[in-house]
């Protein structure tokens, strides 16, 4: 009779839906992981829809017997395996039941992490890397937490990790763009007090260490509406020099303007690239060559 009873606890253990993570279930082959960009095409209208879609996901297969349960938290990296591309940031907690021996599909919010990097897309495909950095994965977490899956995260995450400017996060609510500029000007040891005071003083001197290398920059935004959209070259005067772009209508969705912030006729100058949106200044960002 002990026999029995010990038969028919295996099997319910067996039943059981398992929790364990998601970077152990790899490590151990009791999951199987394609991480790609997302696919926009058959992405549920709603989400499309939502101003800032998952930009990740992934195709799991439970590889054993069992039914699993694999969580990941927040903060972990994506590494692209292919040069050129963007390192993407988790910023959601992910918790997943996978039937024994089913595939599934999953789609992933995550940021990305290099300014002069390509976004990934369906045939970009990924590896599961180590946690963040401790203020970038502070980040994740504080993303998560209040549930900021936007344009403004996304700036906040390039803030940190590609020293675009802190006062470049943008957002049409004001809480989320005060709390993710705060926050991000305390990991980065300062104050945003500070950052706007030393902006004031000499923004060309401040906004110059920016640069970074030279490469091709994107500006990116979301519209909730069809907007109208000017991008070009200005002196210190306010001066156009040379238009990149006028008068362009985006429909809703997220934008990416990718420009060369470095032409050969401004070298040895100061300048600043506007976008004008809707008739009123949206960004500017300041050079030197």
């Amino acid at each position: 009779m002990r026999t029995t009873y010990t038969l028919i606890f295996i099997i319910l253990l067996s039943l059981k839906s398992f929790g364990l993570s998601l970077s152990e279930a790899i490590a151990d082959k009791k999951v199987m992981v394609d991480w790609t960009g997302s696919d926009y095409s058959t992405m549920p209208e709603a989400i499309k829809n939502s101003g800032f879609y998952p930009k990740m996901q992934m195709v799991i297969t439970n590889q054993t017997n069992a039914p699993l349960t694999v969580n990941l938290d927040e903060g972990y990296l994506l590494q692209p395996n292919e040069e050129g591309y963007q390192a993407m940031l988790i910023t959601q907690q992910i918790a997943l039941d996978c039937p024994a021996k089913r595939q599934q599909k999953q789609l992933i919010y995550a940021m990305c992490t290099q300014l002069s990097h390509s976004g990934p897309g369906v045939q970009t495909h990924y590896k599961l890397g180590q946690k963040a950095s401790p203020a970038l994965l502070q980040l994740a977490q504080y993303i998560h937490m209040n549930n900021y899956q936007n344009n403004a995260a996304q700036q906040a995450v390039w803030s940190l990790t590609d020293r675009s400017p802190v006062l470049g996060i943008e957002s049409s609510n004001e809480a989320v763009k005060n709390g993710l500029q705060g926050f991000v000007a305390q990991l980065m040891g300062t104050t945003l007090e500070k950052i706007t005071s030393q902006e004031q003083r000499n923004k060309t001197a401040l906004l110059q260490e920016f640069n970074g290398n030279k490469v091709d920059r994107n500006i990116t935004f979301t519209a909730d509406s069809t907007t109208n959209v000017s991008v070009g070259f200005y002196d210190m005067d306010n001066h156009l020099i040379e238009p990149i772009f006028a008068n362009r209508d985006f429909q809703k969705g997220d934008h990416s303007i990718r420009y060369n912030p470095f032409p050969v006729k401004l070298r040895e100058k100061n300048y600043t690239v506007k976008m004008i949106r809707d008739g009123e200044l949206y960004r500017e960002y300041f050079f030197r060559q």
